[in-house]
């Protein structure tokens, strides 16, 4: 499992009122209220993906990218 830090706690301009917004990539398929925690102190917002989720975004943003360059 791989968790990213992503959003403003990333990049440091947070307010008391900011979540934590991160990226979960695991091999299994939990669904995101799994890696909720309500006794954390600060709000989660999980985003959980499947390594074969990323690849499918992947290739679709080439695909993408490919043509509006050409």
């Amino acid at each position: 499992m791989l968790t990213i830090l992503i959003g403003s706690l990333a990049r440091r301009d947070y307010t008391p009122f900011s979540d934590d917004d991160v990226i979960i990539i695991t091999d299994s398929t939990r669904s995101e209220i799994e890696f909720m925690d309500p006794y954390m102190p600060i709000d989660i917002e999980p985003r959980v993906f499947t390594i074969n989720r990323i690849y499918e975004m992947a290739k679709s943003l080439l695909v993408t990218m490919r043509y509006l360059i050409i």
